[in-house]
C-alpha cells in the first residue's frame, strides 16, 4: 500500500503533460520576439509545423518532451499557425501570440497583476514566500500602485506583529528595507528593526550561522541543527542590504560571510553544486547522498549577485568581495554544465531528466545569470543564456482573465532523500516562483 501511495503521489502530483500536448507557445500568450521556444511532448519524434515551415525537433533529457525553435523578429500581436503530428495525429492550431521586445516588462507586470488581485496585502503571510514576492515586486520600476501594496503590508505587520523566531521570518523585512530607504516609511523600520534585533542576538551554531529553524520553533526541537541554503537568501541578504544602508559594518561582515561558511561546508567540488542542508552536529551533508536541489541552488546564485549588486552600487570595497565573485563564477560553471537543450532545468539539478521541470529554480538561474554579467562577475555569454531561459519560461505562462499565470513550481521542499524532491508536487503561481521570475524580468529590463 505504501508503495502504491508513492507512485501515486509522484505520478499525479508532477504534471505529466498528456502525449501530444503543446507546452509552449501558449494561445493569447506571451513570447520574446527573436524567437518562439516550441515544447511539445510526443513519445516518437513528432512533426511540427510554423506558419507552413517545418521546425525540427531536439528531444530534451525529460521523457517525451521535443524542443525547438524558429527565429521571429516581429513585435506585436500575430496569428501563428502550428500543425502538430504525433504518431499519426495530426492537431493544427491558431494562436494568438504577443510578441515582446526583450525590454518590455508587460508578461512581468501581467504576472504581479494576476496575483495582486487575487491576494490582499493584509492576508499574505510574513513568511519566506510572500516575502521574496514583494522583495521582487519592489525591485519593478516605481508604481504607486506597487508602493501602496507594500505599504499596506507592513503597516498591518506594524500594528499585527509576527513572531520573528527563524530565518524563514526575516526576508519581509527586504521589502521594509527598500520602503524605509525609498520613502522613510516608518512602520517598515520598525518592522526592519525587529527582524535586524532577532538576527543580532539569536545565538548561533558553531559554525558562525543561524540555525535554519533557531533555537525556539517547535521544528528545532525535532530537527537537527542545520543550515539550509534557503538561509542566504532569508537573513544573509537582508544583513548585507541593511549593513550597507545603515552604516552598520558588523552586519554586513556577517552577511557576507554566510556565503564562504556556506560555500566551504555545501559546495560539492566534484560538481559545483551545493546540498540542501548541513547537519552542524554531524559535520555531514543532509541527506546525506549527492542530491542537489535546483531552487535551493538558484537561491545561492541569485543571493551572490544581489550582496555584489549591493557593494558595488553603493561603492563599497569590501575584502570578501573577489572571494564572492569567484563562488559566483565556480557556481555559473556548474549550472552550464547540466543546462538542457531547452533551458528550464531539472528540480534535480545535477540529473537532467531523472526528476521534472521546475520554473522557479530555472528563473533564479537565469536571473544569477543576467545580473552577473552585467555586473560584469560572470563573462558576457552569460547574459544570453539568461535571456534564453527567460524566453522559454514566459513561453509557457498562460493568459488568465486577470493576467498571466506561472506553471510548474515545486511546492515548498525540505531536505530529502532523493525521491522527496520528485514527488513533491507543482503548482501554479506559487508566491516565491512569480518573485524569481520578476527578479529575472527586472535584471533584462534594466539593460536599455
Amino acid at each position: 500500500m505504501k508503495i502504491f501511495f508513492l507512485f501515486f503521489l509522484f505520478y499525479f502530483s508532477t504534471g505529466w503533460a498528456y502525449e501530444g500536448e503543446l507546452l509552449s507557445p501558449k494561445n493569447n500568450g506571451w513570447v520574446l520576439d527573436a524567437h518562439i521556444p516550441v515544447a511539445f511532448v510526443c513519445s516518437k519524434r513528432p512533426s511540427i509545423l510554423i506558419n507552413g515551415q517545418n521546425l525540427p525537433m531536439a528531444k530534451t533529457p525529460f521523457k517525451n518532451l521535443w524542443y525547438g525553435r524558429t527565429e521571429w523578429k516581429q513585435p506585436g500581436a500575430h496569428a501563428i499557425s502550428i500543425v502538430s503530428t504525433c504518431h499519426g495525429q495530426r492537431q493544427e492550431k491558431i494562436f494568438k501570440i504577443n510578441f515582446f521586445e526583450m525590454h518590455d516588462l508587460t508578461p512581468a507586470k501581467l504576472l504581479a497583476q494576476n496575483f495582486l488581485q487575487k491576494h490582499s496585502p493584509t492576508k499574505l503571510k510574513w513568511d519566506w514566500g510572500d516575502a521574496l514576492f514583494l522583495y521582487g515586486l519592489g525591485r519593478l520600476p516605481p508604481d504607486e500602485s506597487y508602493s501602496k501594496y507594500l505599504r499596506d503590508y507592513q503597516a498591518y505587520y506594524y500594528f499585527n506583529p509576527a513572531t520573528i523566531d527563524w530565518a524563514d521570518r526575516c526576508p519581509s523585512a527586504l521589502s521594509a528595507l527598500a520602503l524605509w530607504r525609498q520613502e522613510g516609511h516608518a512602520e517598515s523600520f520598525q518592522n526592519l528593526m525587529r527582524v535586524l534585533e532577532f538576527i543580532r542576538h539569536v545565538p548561533k551554531n558553531s559554525l558562525g550561522a543561524i540555525n535554519h529553524f533557531g533555537i525556539d520553533t517547535w521544528m528545532s526541537k525535532i530537527f537537527p541543527a542545520s543550515i539550509w541554503l534557503d538561509s542566504l537568501m532569508m537573513y544573509a541578504l537582508l544583513t548585507v542590504e541593511a549593513g550597507v544602508d545603515l552604516e552598520q559594518k558588523e552586519l554586513l561582515d556577517f552577511g557576507l560571510n554566510q556565503q564562504i561558511i556556506f560555500a566551504k561546508k555545501m559546495q560539492d567540488p566534484i560538481t559545483g553544486a551545493y546540498y540542501h542542508a548541513w547537519n552542524v552536529k554531524h559535520d555531514r551533508p543532509f541527506p546525506k547522498n549527492n542530491i542537489f536541489w535546483l531552487r535551493g541552488n538558484g537561491w545561492v546564485g541569485a543571493s551572490l549577485v544581489l550582496m555584489l549588486e549591493k557593494l558595488m552600487l553603493a561603492g563599497v570595497n569590501h575584502p570578501l568581495t573577489p572571494r564572492l565573485g569567484k563562488l559566483a563564477q565556480n557556481l555559473a560553471l556548474s549550472f552550464r554544465r547540466v543546462m538542457p537543450v531547452h533551458f528550464i532545468f531539472d528540480t534535480v539539478l545535477t540529473q537532467p531528466g531523472k526528476g521534472y521541470e521546475e520554473l522557479s529554480g530555472s528563473a533564479l538561474i537565469g536571473f544569477f545569470f543576467v545580473r552577473g554579467a552585467q555586473l560584469k562577475i560572470l563573462s558576457p555569454d552569460y547574459f544570453q543564456r539568461g535571456v534564453d531561459i527567460y524566453s522559454a519560461i514566459t513561453a509557457r505562462l498562460s493568459a488568465t482573465s486577470n493576467g498571466l499565470s506561472m506553471p510548474d513550481i515545486s511546492g515548498p521542499t525540505m531536505p530529502y532523500p532523493e525521491v522527496g524532491y520528485k514527488i513533491i508536487p507543482r503548482g501554479r503561481d506559487y508566491s516565491y516562483g512569480i518573485a524569481a521570475y520578476l527578479l529575472l524580468a527586472q535584471a533584462i529590463h534594466s539593460e536599455k
